[in-house]
């Protein structure tokens, strides 16, 4: 913001997958450190950022999108912890559209399914899912982040636009 002189968009990607156990085996380290990278990440994201987006001089092009998961739209088998902190960075992002929406700053959570990340060791569908089969696995190049992100995305405030939909693959 110093050197340019404004923020026009804004991507809180930071994340953790942590589990694979039942809910009551999960170790408090575990969902300790989902929090604080998942759910508080982009919380902590907004809070630096949306005020300079709403103090654009085009407040109305101005864009935060918050990586959420297909996590965060139903559960997934063994990782409750991780379920639990991605619907709350859905309920983060539905927040702050509601609250900064209306001053023209639209905000959205892209929520996709399985990406190879490499988190882990492997690919989500090596560390996770076995041979269980899985729609897609896409490449983190192909998410909507950048489609949401940009001043001419037609993508509505507060959408929580899913990446596991047949209809992205």
């Amino acid at each position: 913001v110093a050197r340019r002189g404004r923020l026009d968009a804004v991507v809180a990607a930071a994340a953790v997958v942590g589990g694979g156990s039942p809910l009551w085996a999960t170790p408090d380290e575990v969902l300790d450190e989902l929090w604080e990278v998942d759910a508080k990440g982009v919380w902590t994201t907004a809070a630096a950022t949306v005020p300079h987006l709403l103090a654009s001089p085009e407040p109305h092009l101005a864009r935060f999108v918050g990586i959420a998961s297909a996590a965060g739209e139903h559960g997934l088998f063994g990782l409750a912890a991780y379920t639990a902190v991605k619907h709350a960075v859905v309920g983060i992002t539905r927040s702050a559209a509601f609250m900064y929406g209306p001053q023209g700053v639209r905000v959205n959570a892209v929520a996709p399914g399985g990406v190879a990340t490499g988190i882990g060791g492997g690919t989500v569908r090596d560390v996770l899912l076995g041979d269980l089969p899985v729609f897609w696995v896409k490449d983190p190049t192909d998410l909507v982040v950048a489609m949401t992100a940009k001043p001419t995305s037609r993508v509505p405030c507060q959408a929580a636009i899913k990446g596991d939909s047949p209809r992205c693959r």
